[in-house]
C-alpha cells in the first residue's frame, strides 16, 4: 500500500524513503511524504578538480602577500602617525561647551540651548 502511494517512480536523488504520520493527518486518514536523504549526491572533489583547488589556494596566498607588501608592513621601517600639535589657527574649545554640550535632544538653534 504504501509503494502504491508513493508512485512507481523512484528519484535518484534520494537514497531512501520514509512515510510518517502526525496525530492530525491520522484523523484526515492523509499520510505526509517526509524525504531523506543518506548522503548528498555529490562529493566536494566531485565539483572542483584538485589542482584547481589548490591553483585557487595559491592565488589567495599571493594575493595576501601583495596587499601587505603593498602597505608596507614589510618594508623593516617603521613609520609613526604623527599627530598634530594644534598648530592650525583655531582657537580652542571652552571646557564648559564640551562638558555641557548634548546632542542627543538638541532642539534649539545655539549649543548652549539643550544645557538649560
Amino acid at each position: 500500500m504504501a509503494r502504491a502511494m508513493l508512485g512507481q517512480h523512484e528519484s535518484n536523488l534520494f537514497k531512501r524513503r520514509v512515510m510518517t504520520t502526525s496525530k492530525h493527518c491520522k484523523k484526515q486518514g492523509t499520510f505526509m511524504l517526509i524525504k531523506h536523504t543518506s548522503r548528498a549526491i555529490l562529493q566536494d572533489n566531485d565539483v572542483t578538480d584538485y589542482a584547481i583547488y589548490q591553483d585557487r589556494r595559491r592565488f589567495l596566498k599571493t594575493s595576501l602577500a601583495t596587499g601587505l607588501l603593498g602597505t608596507g608592513l614589510f618594508s623593516g621601517q617603521s613609520q609613526a602617525l604623527s599627530l598634530p600639535n594644534g598648530t592650525g589657527d583655531e582657537k580652542k574649545t571652552p571646557y564648559e561647551d564640551i562638558t555641557t554640550y548634548n546632542n542627543y535632544y538638541e532642539f534649539g538653534t545655539r549649543k548652549s540651548d539643550p544645557a538649560k
